[in-house]
């Protein structure tokens, strides 16, 4: 796994450091996440997950300690200042792309534009 493994969120003026590492993703898989949940786009519905990846990702970066409950009122401040639950999920979805974990898609919100072929 290479890519930007260390990243910061900032939630209710405070900037929370995150981790995204093999031990974070164990983390993820004992709070009853799967391998399928880092495979595919975090989506509006998946609340449960969402949380734990915030969570695991605090938790694993040392720098700080939150409960799953806690990870859970970060998740509901951050739709709060941004939006909506998919300003989360969106973020979320960067977050894993830039740490290049296996099988985080990790979508451009800006792509390329495609170009005709010949």
């Amino acid at each position: 796994m290479t890519g930007q493994k260390r990243q910061e969120i900032e939630i209710g003026g405070k900037r929370h450091h995150l981790l995204f590492s093999y031990n974070m993703l164990c983390m993820v898989e004992e709070q009853g996440g799967t391998k399928e949940l880092l495979s595919a786009d975090i989506g509006a519905k998946n609340f449960t997950g969402a949380r734990a990846i915030l969570w695991a990702a605090i938790n694993a970066s040392k720098a700080g300690s939150v409960t799953i409950e806690e990870a859970g009122d970060l998740c509901e401040k951050y739709a709060e200042e941004h939006g909506g639950i998919e300003a989360l999920a969106q973020k979320i979805n960067e977050m894993l792309g830039a740490a290049n974990l296996v099988g985080a898609t990790g979508k451009n919100p800006n792509p390329a534009p495609e170009t005709a072929g010949p």
